[in-house]
């Protein structure tokens, strides 16, 4: 029993210091991603427990053909399963002693596919904001042009005004200057026609004199 004894501890010495299949599969198995090679009919040589239980998860039966089960996630290399998490799946082709070996690795990207989700999101609000903000500017503009154009309006009203004031205080009274009057004709035929105003603005004090005369007041300057 000695004998045997220290026979199996030199065995598990060995096994602990040695590479072998036991070893490679036991540390496959301690994978956090999910791995399979399989030989060009499909038949797996190495696989590890994450990717017989992914098999059970997406196809509902173990890893028996490498082929058919890569068959179901060509189309569709990332699957989310019940349990929430996401994994993507790849192949690689592989040529070892001449002969074609398929890699097959999942990963788990559960957490990248929440972020694009989340970006994706985001990206969905900035759109919607942005075509709020579109909305908003093309109020802006009509509101600017409405503005303008009211102001246009008033401002017609106002020189019309003026004139026809000018006009009938010379008419009655001799009040004023024929050729002021007849600018302000010309101005306001222009503002009819649409093409503006090209008179020089008088000075400040001329615009007094003016709305005094429009109004009927005399200014005095000493």
């Amino acid at each position: 029993m000695a004998a045997s004894a220290t026979a199996l501890l030199l065995q598990l010495r060995w096994v602990r210091q040695h590479i072998s299949q036991v070893s490679i599969k036991t540390s496959c198995d301690h994978l956090p991603c999910a791995l399979c090679f399989a030989l060009e009919n499909g038949q797996p040589c190495l696989r590890n427990l994450k990717m017989d239980e992914l098999s059970h998860q997406i196809t509902g039966e173990a890893l028996f053909n490498a082929n058919v089960f890569w068959h179901v996630l060509e189309k569709q290399p990332v699957v989310t399963l019940e349990n929430g998490r996401t994994w993507r799946f790849e192949r690689t082709a592989m040529d070892i002693d001449r002969q074609r070996v398929y890699q097959l690795i999942g990963t788990d990207v559960t957490e990248r596919a929440r972020l694009n989700r989340e970006l994706a999101e985001d990206n969905r609000r900035l759109d919607a904001l942005n075509r709020r903000l579109r909305s908003y500017i093309r109020n802006v503009q009509a509101l600017a042009r409405e503005k303008e154009l009211l102001s246009a309006k008033v401002r017609i009203h106002d020189e019309l005004g003026h004139a026809l004031l000018r006009t009938r205080q010379y008419l009655s009274d001799g009040r004023g200057a024929v050729e002021d009057i007849r600018a302000s004709w010309q101005q306001n035929i222009r503002l009819l026609l649409g093409e503006g105003i090209d008179v020089a603005p008088a000075g400040s004090f001329r615009q007094l004199l003016n709305a005094a005369q429009a109004i009927g007041v005399a200014i005095d300057r000493r």
